[in-house]
């Protein structure tokens, strides 16, 4: 294919157009004589302004309406007569509100509303609406048209999709374009670029506008040395590798600028300041003895990986409220760990049983600890919101420990495979939140826990240690639930669940399965729990058992009062004696410890079972009644 042809093949496949005769006779001019290669030429006219002005617009209007790339044909027709001044893409803007495509993404109607404009920001920008945005939108009196084409044009939409643009009309190119799905699933593949090596002088490099890697030594011979100085350029991906055979210090009075992604190894201990290097996104780095690392960046890096090491620190050190390190990620990673950005919201621990400290100012944020064959302390004082991602790892653990200190807690979720022991202080805790997890088993004493609601996930759940108030659903598994001090309620859920009943007033139910139902102390103040589903296969468990009367007591029929009911059922008894009576639509189980004249609330144990339920038939063996 000649370059004439090369030419005319990229205009047409990226806007869709035949090239005005000036641009071709430039274009072919500078292939012929090498000065421009066939991929440069492609990136030119992916960036010229005809395609930003006139065929990027007319893909983002498909994309903010219908939520994919365009039609071909329309992209052709409208592309076309954009750029030639027919119309402008309101007009496609106006076709599209009225279609039915449109009318299933955004609803039926054609009110500016408040629905309308959520589902606008959603589905355009990727967030919701903000109240003054909302509010000058609801009051301005345009036409759905009108405010769609706006945020298809926006700044902010413009910026978001761009690279999508490119990637979608680079594909185009390549004679591969989709003819359907988002267009923001597409994501550029990276222009080749150049790699450079630094010397034991002084350096100074330039990159080039693909992908560039720039080498560089530490320690003895080191080429990476004071004064240097590295400029990625424009590429998007840029990577400066600085290896040691031994320790590494990286120098100061460096210039990095344009280098997204910084990559360390070294054999002994790792000392960095990064705070100074401009447009650093990625920090990888990977220490193959276990040996110190100290790392230094500066409201620039937003993502650190360290693999190997023994004693870290970690800190984003820029300005006031311009921390950017938001996620670290750590793997075989032991001893203390100090991790220190506002921004902090993600660690991610792989085979690392760390004590991790976590300095974020930030009041009330969210914290993500994902756990893979990890067994850390991880402390924050300040995360409100903790989600725990689980999985085994190589190490295939069946369970993970973590101790958390984090007096601010408020909700806690556990998603993933593998359970886990939790160790924390639950005084403000709302939210327990283990449903999501798939299998594994989860022990968790909730130590100071009121007014929570529990949820446990698939496998086995042992909660405990709990106050009052609380609403705990074991989920599915045979889970093992201990009752706080007063009011809480219980659901074992599907399984067969051992649930242990402390002090009175809790609402209890086994769910599924055959459950066994642990009365373990006094009716204090005559303040006695209730089972709400016992039925055939369910236990009702005592300890120091001497004797069941399975014959029901049956009261006077001038037995007004529970309290008078309980005296009489406790008159004259032998000690640790059970007996069973129905009143009011309920059946009462009663251990007599005391073997005093009437019902003595600081030794005697009793529980409710709801319903009227015949116990004359249940087996008894040591100390437990089996329902008939």
């Amino acid at each position: 294919m000649s370059n004439s042809d090369v030419v005319r093949s990229l205009y047409r496949a990226i806007q869709f157009r035949d090239p005005p005769a000036g641009e071709l006779a430039d274009y072919v001019a500078r292939l012929d004589s090498g000065q421009l290669t066939a991929t440069a030429a492609q990136l030119a006219i992916l960036r010229a302004p005809y395609t930003v002005n006139f065929v990027a617009p007319v893909v983002r209007e498909y994309q903010a309406a219908f939520g994919r790339v365009p039609d071909l044909g329309g992209l052709d027709f409208w592309a076309d007569s954009t750029g030639a001044g027919y119309v402008d893409v309101l007009e496609l803007a106006k076709l599209f509100v009225s279609s039915a495509e449109f009318q299933t993404r955004y609803g039926a109607g054609t009110d500016v509303n408040k629905a309308f404009l959520v589902s606008l920001y959603t589905n355009v920008l990727g967030r919701g609406p903000d109240e003054a945005g909302l509010a000058y939108w609801l009051g301005s009196g345009q036409s759905q048209a009108q405010v769609l084409n706006y945020f298809a044009q926006s700044a902010e939409f413009t910026a978001q999709a761009s690279s999508h643009i490119e990637a979608y009309l680079t594909l185009s190119a390549a004679g591969k374009p989709p003819l359907s799905g988002s267009l923001l699933a597409l994501e550029p593949a990276p222009t080749p670029g150049l790699t450079f090596a630094l010397t034991t002088g002084l350096d100074s490099l330039v990159g080039t506008a693909g992908v560039d890697t720039f080498t560089a030594t530490g320690g003895p011979g080191a080429t990476f040395t004071s004064f240097d100085s590295v400029d990625g350029a424009d590429g998007s991906s840029d990577v400066l590798f600085v290896m040691s055979p031994a320790a590494l210090a990286l120098p100061g009075q460096v210039t990095v600028k344009n280098v997204e992604i910084a990559k360390l190894a070294a054999a002994g201990a790792i000392k960095a300041d990064l705070s100074t290097w401009v447009g650093l996104r990625d920090v990888s780095i990977d220490q193959s003895a276990s040996d110190t690392v100290a790392i230094t960046t500066g409201a620039n890096a937003t993502s650190v990986s360290l693999s190997g090491g023994k004693g870290v620190t970690i800190a984003d050190a820029g300005p006031s409220a311009t921390d950017a390190l938001a996620r670290v990620s750590l793997e075989g990673v032991s001893g203390s760990v100090t991790l220190s950005s506002d921004r902090l919201t993600a660690i991610s621990l792989v085979n690392s049983p760390a004590v991790v400290t976590i300095n974020n100012a930030t009041a009330g944020h969210a914290l993500q600890i994902e756990l893979s064959g990890s067994n850390p302390t991880v402390t924050d004082v300040a995360a409100e919101t903790v989600n725990f991602v689980t999985s085994a790892g190589s190490n295939a653990a069946s369970q993970l420990s973590v101790k958390l200190v984090d007096p601010a807690v408020k909700t806690i979720k556990v998603t993933g495979d593998v359970g886990i022991k939790l160790d924390f202080s639950a005084s403000e805790l709302k939210v327990f939140d283990a449903s999501g997890l798939t299998k594994g088993t989860n022990i968790v004493k909730f130590s100071g826990a009121n007014a929570a609601t529990i949820f446990g996930g698939a496998g086995q759940d042992f909660f405990s240690g709990f106050g009052s108030g609380n609403n705990v659903d074991g989920g599915a598994g045979n889970d093992v639930l201990e009752s706080g001090y007063y009011g809480d309620t219980l659901v074992g859920g599907e399984g067969n669940d051992d649930i242990l009943i402390n002090r009175g007033l809790h609402t209890v139910s086994g769910g599924p399965g055959a459950d066994r139902f642990y009365v373990m102390e006094p009716a204090y103040f005559k303040q006695f729990s209730t089972i709400t589903d016992a039925s055939s296969g369910d236990r009702v468990c005592f300890d120091i058992i001497t004797t069941f009367q399975s014959t029901e007591i049956v009261l006077s029929k001038y037995t007004f009062l529970l309290s008078t009911a309980l005296d009489a059922v406790t008159e004259g008894n032998a000690t640790n004696k059970l007996s069973w009576f129905r009143f009011q639509g309920s059946t009462y189980v009663v251990q007599d410890r005391s073997a005093a004249n009437g019902f003595d609330s600081a030794l005697d144990r009793v529980i409710a079972l709801t319903g009227s339920i015949d116990l004359s038939k249940a087996g008894f063996f040591n100390g437990e009644i089996i329902l008939a």
